[in-house]
């Protein structure tokens, strides 16, 4: 399900767009705090869907710079390199956790399903919607 504001070529256009932006933190030489770049967006994007992508990718390098995205302490990829500064670790995760950005703008666009919940918790949250409005009655 595309939403009516944007033009199928135009979603097309930006989900190649996100699966191929690669985004680098650096440190700004004015005032030393960390800054992102990210390949400039394609030509022939509506103002809207700019402001979606700019938004979308904004949460991206949020979830980032909080360590939203990192394995809990007990989930440690064997792969996970150590660090040696801020900054590489943070370029490391632009790269590691791209397809989420990916998936973040499907979602924001309407283009794909959020992740799937298996049957027993759909059927927990009606039992549980069930019992919370049967309480109200």
């Amino acid at each position: 399900m595309i939403p009516m504001e944007f033009a199928q070529n135009e979603v097309a256009l930006a989900i190649e767009y996100a699966k191929q932006a690669e985004f680098k933190a650096y440190l700004s030489p004015a005032n030393g705090e960390i800054q992102f770049t990210r390949s400039p967006l394609p030509q022939g994007l509506s103002t809207a869907m700019q402001e979606e992508i700019e938004f979308v990718a904004a949460y991206f390098q949020r979830q980032i710079f909080q360590g939203d995205l990192d394995p809990e302490p007990n989930e440690i990829p064997q792969d996970w390199p150590t660090f040696h500064t801020a900054l590489e670790e943070i370029n490391y995760k632009l790269k590691r956790f791209h397809a989420e950005f990916v998936l973040e703008l499907k979602k924001s666009l309407g283009v794909q399903e959020p992740r799937q919940m298996n049957p027993y918790a759909q059927e927990m949250l009606k039992h549980s919607i069930e019992v919370k409005r049967t309480r109200k009655e």
